[in-house]
């Protein structure tokens, strides 16, 4: 797999403050049993996750949704600064078929006594999946704060 992407529509970008230092938040997003708990939210459920916390290692979850469909979500891990950063590939598969590769962006910035988490998501070729994963991450970041606060 490629770490380029093709950029044809703008990156998304989300940011948070977690009351949290920016370890912990690391962690949150690096122990697949933490991951378990927040990786699509309230609504869904996460029974598998696996994940090798090297760069080139591989990660690959199993998220259920709402109306029972499950999805395969995995990829690569191409950068890895502990607790400054994540950067890794991303690709859902399911019985709608297998989504085109992308990259997401993970920065814990430290802010007093909370961590600044900033996810950049790019190479998204179309606008809706853009906007679905917007609210995705926007639930995620929900979770861990109330799991970290």
């Amino acid at each position: 797999m490629s770490a380029e992407v093709p950029t044809t529509i703008p990156a998304l970008e989300v940011r948070r403050r977690v009351p949290a230092p920016p370890q912990a938040v690391f962690d949150t997003w690096t122990d697949p049993e933490q991951v378990r708990h927040w990786l699509g939210g309230s609504a869904t459920s996460v029974p598998q996750a696996s994940i090798d916390l090297r760069e080139g290692g591989h990660y690959e979850y199993t998220v259920t949704s709402p109306e029972g469909v499950n999805s395969k979500i995995r990829g690569t891990f191409l950068t890895i600064r502990e607790p400054d950063q994540l950067i890794f590939t991303w690709i859902i598969e399911n019985e709608a078929g297998r989504s085109p590769e992308t990259k997401v962006s993970v920065e814990f910035r430290k802010m007093g006594n909370e961590t600044e988490v900033v996810i950049v998501h790019q190479g998204f070729l179309d606008l809706g999946v853009r906007a679905a994963h917007e609210g995705g991450w926007d639930g995620c970041l929900d979770v861990i704060i109330t799991l970290l606060n």
